[in-house]
């Protein structure tokens, strides 16, 4: 939990650790077949079910990124183009098997959140 102090209001952010996914159909031209994976327990206990989208902020673009039935079930990654295109701008977009790129989420407010890449 993250406490911040602006104007006299005080904020709580909640901060979790991620990886980047990618599905076996990546696209390196248009950024499809990348995601971010939630992990279940994050899911379970952050996310709404009656939410559509969520508002990611990746630093150079904020977007709304579709959360989808399947994301419910066993699919419990974001997807979009947009976060691949990210991705490959920063190089985070390959990586060791089995050792997925890390990422930082912070849950700003309701479906809103930035995303960092963790470098190492």
């Amino acid at each position: 939990m993250i406490s911040l102090l602006i104007y006299g209001l005080k904020f709580r952010m909640f901060m979790f650790k991620t990886t980047v996914w990618a599905g076996s159909k990546l696209n390196i031209n248009t950024g499809s077949g990348y995601g971010i994976n939630i992990p279940l327990k994050i899911r379970d206990e952050l996310f709404q079910k009656n939410w559509k989208n969520i508002e990611l902020d990746l630093n150079d673009i904020k977007f709304y990124a579709p959360i989808t039935d399947a994301f419910w079930n066993k699919c419990n990654e974001i997807r979009s183009p947009k976060i691949g295109k990210w991705l490959i701008r920063n190089d985070a977009h390959t990586w060791t098997k089995g050792k997925p790129t890390q990422l930082e989420m912070i849950h700003i407010e309701e479906n809103k959140f930035k995303v960092l890449i963790k470098k190492f």
